[in-house]
């Protein structure tokens, strides 16, 4: 461990394995890492295959803080937005569209935060699942991610099946 990013604030919402593996890293290397969940359930990493913090969840997201929000609460979404005005990185997966319908899209997120000047300096979102809004449409871009983390297993991702 390493405190190069010590002081670096990181507001992470996301699941599974691509930007918690990020939050991680950044957390890692000295950033204050905040994970926000879901109060009902939260990251489906965090009980995968049953146990109430899986190896899978715990080894993804050490070393970060974690809250429980319901954004689509007028009360979460403040909070969050209260996180993000003093954040200096956004970490995001949701899929395409998600966030603007949660009331949370990039003018409302730079606009509560005011140490930066635009989403660019604030978010990060290369990561997302789903793709951009200008890529082509996919259901899920994580997929061979979640297919191969049970077999601990990288292969490609146009084969049907990779165990």
């Amino acid at each position: 461990m390493t405190d190069v990013l010590k002081g670096v604030r990181v507001v992470e919402l996301s699941t599974v394995i691509t930007a918690p593996l990020a939050g991680m890293m950044l957390a890692d290397l000295g950033a204050e890492v905040i994970k926000v969940e879901h109060p009902q359930g939260g990251d489906p990493f965090r009980t995968f295959r049953g146990e109430q913090y899986s190896p899978n969840f715990v080894a993804y997201n050490r070393g970060k803080r974690s809250i429980q929000l319901d954004l689509r609460a007028d009360a979460g979404r403040s909070i969050l937005l209260k996180l993000v005005a003093r954040a200096d990185v956004l970490l995001e997966n949701y899929r395409p569209g998600i966030m603007e319908k949660l009331g949370l899209g990039d003018d409302v997120l730079t606009a509560a935060n005011a140490r930066h000047h635009g989403p660019a300096d604030l978010l990060g979102r290369d990561h997302a699942a789903a793709g951009s809004e200008n890529s082509h449409p996919s259901p899920r871009r994580d997929d061979p991610v979640l297919r191969c983390a049970p077999r601990h297993r990288l292969g490609d991702a146009r084969q049907p099946h990779l165990g």
